[in-house]
């Protein structure tokens, strides 16, 4: 099993739709997969909802109120993959996502807030570090303009983390991802319709999958 947390202290960075994307996109491959919800919005929860409503059968969403709940679930949860959406606060229930996890994920874009925000989590991820090593960490860039190629501030953020990674799939801004949030229904799993984003997302998902 492999436990992926999808993390940042700054909201609106496309944290739960890369998640519940992601995800949708390694169920796809044939692999298991549960999702653990601890953002506070409860946004994975509300988008299984949303696939019930669809008509498709709910996805195994998670929602520990404890750290000991987190660890148990973590321990006790028999699928090839979980993917946890941590709110972007700070809260000892995400530290503890963090640590714990076999993968960080962080979305990013080239927008100020965005790098401002990290700054922000590098502190967040130094204070974790102190505690115990980091798993390792790996930056998705999000939101992209369909035109760029380079993204030097976002180059710039990663290199705070020596180790750290860049996916090479790049996440574009598309209408779709957002909507695939009220429907529940995974760009992944809409190939023929989404031809385009289902196969971006099913690229991340290879890599992250490893």
């Amino acid at each position: 099993m492999k436990t992926l947390t999808i993390a940042s202290t700054k909201g609106g960075m496309g944290k739960s739709t890369i998640t519940w994307n992601i995800g949708a996109a390694i169920r796809e491959s044939g692999a298991s997969i549960a999702f653990i919800d601890i953002d506070v919005h409860s946004t994975l929860t509300h988008t299984n909802d949303a696939r019930v409503a669809s008509g498709l059968e709910p996805l195994t969403v998670l929602r520990p109120k404890t750290i000991q709940e987190l660890v148990d679930f973590i321990q006790n949860t028999e699928v090839d993959y979980i993917l946890i959406d941590v709110g972007g606060y700070d809260y000892d229930l995400g530290r503890v996502a963090i640590a714990i996890a076999n993968q960080i994920i962080i979305p990013i874009s080239e927008d100020p807030t965005e790098i401002f925000g990290f700054q922000t989590f590098a502190i967040f991820l130094a204070q974790i570090e102190e505690q115990s090593p980091l798993p390792p960490i790996t930056f998705v860039i999000n939101h992209a303009h369909y035109r760029a190629s380079t993204f030097p501030k976002v180059r710039e953020v990663a290199a705070l983390r020596p180790t750290a990674t860049i996916a090479e799939t790049i996440i574009r801004r598309r209408a779709v991802y957002s909507a695939s949030m009220g429907t529940g229904i995974g760009v992944a799993e809409q190939p023929a319709r989404y031809a385009t984003a289902a196969d971006e997302i099913t690229r991340l998902a290879r890599e992250v999958m490893g």
